[in-house]
């Protein structure tokens, strides 16, 4: 069987049903629990992180 939604071959057993489709394991959890965005605060700090970074002449 292949899932409806990456194509990849599954197992039989584990198939999953999303609506009237079949998919695998993987695509499973990515349609079911999607990635949460970063909040404000953490982007916040990836960029003061860089710009604090001593520069390649200074130490």
């Amino acid at each position: 069987m292949k899932c409806a939604h990456c194509g990849e071959h599954i197992e039989p057993g584990r198939e999953y049903a999303h609506g009237s489709r079949t998919i695998c394991e993987q695509c499973c959890m990515e349609l079911r629990m999607p990635r949460k965005r970063k909040t404000h605060w953490q982007y916040l700090g990836a960029i003061r992180s860089q710009y604090l970074q001593p520069g390649p002449d200074e130490k």
